[in-house]
């Protein structure tokens, strides 16, 4: 049987990719917190996976690119908003 809160889950994965489905390109910005929980872990993997654009984005100074994030950072490199001038990497990426 199904319960409640896996019912909520189910319907918001299915809502989001319907959403990444729609996309012409997919932030992804990569924290711990965002490493450590599955939901987000199954979006990025879902993306990945439908051959969706997508960008790379880390947010947490320090982070550790490894477990499932070495998946994801060894098709596109991600920028590093800790350390960069967002606006001038965004615009070099969509002009690349």
């Amino acid at each position: 049987t199904i319960d409640r809160s896996t019912s909520f889950v189910l319907s918001a994965m299915d809502e989001l990719i319907g959403i990444i489905d729609q996309s012409a390109l997919v932030l992804l910005c990569l924290s711990d917190s965002y490493k450590r929980d599955n939901f987000c872990r199954s979006q990025a993997e879902y993306a990945l996976q439908a051959d969706r654009s997508f960008l790379p984005l880390i947010v947490r100074k320090g982070l550790k690119l490894d477990g499932w994030f070495s998946s994801i950072v060894q098709t596109i490199p991600p920028i590093d908003l800790t350390r960069s001038d967002f606006s001038s990497l965004l615009l070099k990426e969509l002009s690349a």
